[in-house]
């Protein structure tokens, strides 16, 4: 009896730290990252038009250009769930070919407190948290009036749900969001992105992984995300990704 309880006890210790490691999951770096071509809007040709002397004519002019405070990733998540030692031994492994999770981008290569983290307030000051709203778009080489700013780009508000360390992100934290296209159009249902904090210098990038859903380019994508990017230097921002799996 006395090995039995012993036993049950153990069973119950292990059961307890796997659910306490499981309830304040923290993101980790991936295994790898295999890196794509890079493309961007080409240029278009100018377009004749004819001037004869004596006419006034009205012209209805449409044109566009790249931006320059945003990079665009997109891509696959391969999720693999093992039973591993502290060497990378594993004992076992569970492959899961569309996990659901998220995918983080920070612009620091010291990992968040992950512990501590919230959303990125477009309206606090200073004293309140540490990067404002201004000193991000100043960053970003943006002005406040720009449409491709951070407040006019995510202009939605967050509605999903993600855990994040012990906090819960959800409709009720007030975060900012944007929803990246769908076959090259405006889609709020899916890839939803937000902007965290740790409430030091870090941005965070949040953006829900999608299970097989049809990306921007009309092909199957498990996420999407923006960065922001400075584009009126020469030199690029580098960012460290983390992964979550649930």
């Amino acid at each position: 009896m006395r090995l039995r309880a012993k036993v049950l006890v153990l069973e119950l210790l292990v059961l307890a730290i796997a659910l306490s490691a499981a309830a304040f999951a923290q993101p980790i770096g991936p295994d790898s990252i295999t890196r794509g071509d890079s493309q961007t809007a080409q240029a278009q040709s100018a377009i004749q038009q004819e001037a004869q002397a004596g006419n006034v004519t009205s012209l209805s002019i449409t044109a566009s250009r790249a931006t320059q405070r945003w990079q665009g990733f997109f891509g696959n998540v391969t999720g693999t769930i093992s039973l591993e030692d502290a060497a990378g031994n594993s004992l076992y492994q569970w492959a899961d070919m569309s996990p659901q999770g998220e995918i983080y981008a920070v612009n620091s290569s010291t990992a968040p407190t992950w512990n501590n983290v919230g959303c990125f307030n477009f309206t606090k000051t200073a004293a309140e948290q540490n990067v404002t709203l201004g000193q991000l778009e100043a960053s970003l080489g943006a002005d406040a009036n720009d449409v491709d700013g951070v407040n006019e780009t995510f202009n939605l508000t967050f509605t999903g749900s993600f855990d994040v360390g012990s906090a819960t992100i959800d409709e009720n934290s007030g975060c900012k969001a944007v929803s990246l296209n769908v076959n090259d159009a405006a889609d709020q249902l899916r890839y939803n992105e937000t902007i965290l904090t740790d409430n030091s210098t870090k941005i965070i990038y949040a953006a829900l992984l999608e299970q097989d859903a049809t990306g921007f380019q009309g092909h199957s994508a498990d996420f999407q995300m923006v960065v922001g990017e400075d584009g009126d230097t020469a030199v690029p921002t580098s960012y460290w990704f983390y992964v979550e799996l649930t």
